[in-house]
């Protein structure tokens, strides 16, 4: 009688304990289930959770010939994105080029240029869209390697690198790059002279 009531207080201790852990695991589920979801990025260093409320710059970039023999590379930064394209252009620029006519040369050479002023800026996280499939294709494969633009494709990855994995880049049609076509355009049509201190963001927020 003795060893079965030992052997019952074994058994409802092992049962409470059994219990105790469930309780524990279904915690723990709830728990994580009502916490909001943190995206994982591999570029986050060790120690510290991946910021999941950092703002997104919406950037575009854009390349464009005119009659004599320049082309202009140009991007527009917005601060944050919509369906219908940028929502509030924060700055905005054109290099115009002389002796590139080729539109895949200059469209790499607009990433570029787009990708440097972010950084300078010390922008954190990027979205990145642009009309230019084929280069975009080239840099989400990872395939910085083409006999015209392999140079600048390797300049964009280094830029990318310094991103930490906080920029986005995205393909779009031509209606929604219609900022940065507007910005390339115009710069073309511009006197060296004025070029230089045009206000391409009032000039886009008059529109």
């Amino acid at each position: 009688m003795v060893l079965f009531d030992q052997q019952q207080i074994c058994l409802e201790s092992k049962a409470a304990e059994w219990r105790h852990q469930v309780n524990e695991i279904e915690s723990a589920f709830l728990s994580a289930s009502l916490s909001p979801a943190i995206p994982l990025r591999s570029s986050v260093p060790t120690g510290s959770a991946f910021p999941h409320d950092v703002h997104q710059f919406h950037t575009s970039f854009d390349g464009a010939t005119g009659r004599g023999d320049a082309g202009a590379a140009a991007y527009v930064i917005g601060d944050g994105s919509s369906d219908a394209g940028m929502v509030f252009p924060i700055a905005a620029a054109a290099t115009i080029y002389a002796g590139i006519k080729d539109a895949h040369v200059l469209e790499t050479l607009a990433i570029r240029d787009c990708l440097k002023e972010c950084s300078t800026r010390q922008l954190t996280s990027l979205l990145i869209t642009g009309d230019a499939k084929v280069i975009l294709d080239k840099c989400l494969a990872g395939d910085f390697n083409d006999s015209k633009v392999g140079a600048i494709l390797r300049e964009i990855k280094a830029l990318l690198a310094g991103f930490g994995g906080y920029c986005d880049l995205r393909f779009v049609g031509r209606h929604r790059n219609r900022e940065a076509h507007l910005v390339a355009k115009k710069s073309l049509s511009l006197s060296p002279r004025v070029l230089s201190r045009f206000d391409y963001v009032s000039w886009l927020r008059s529109l």
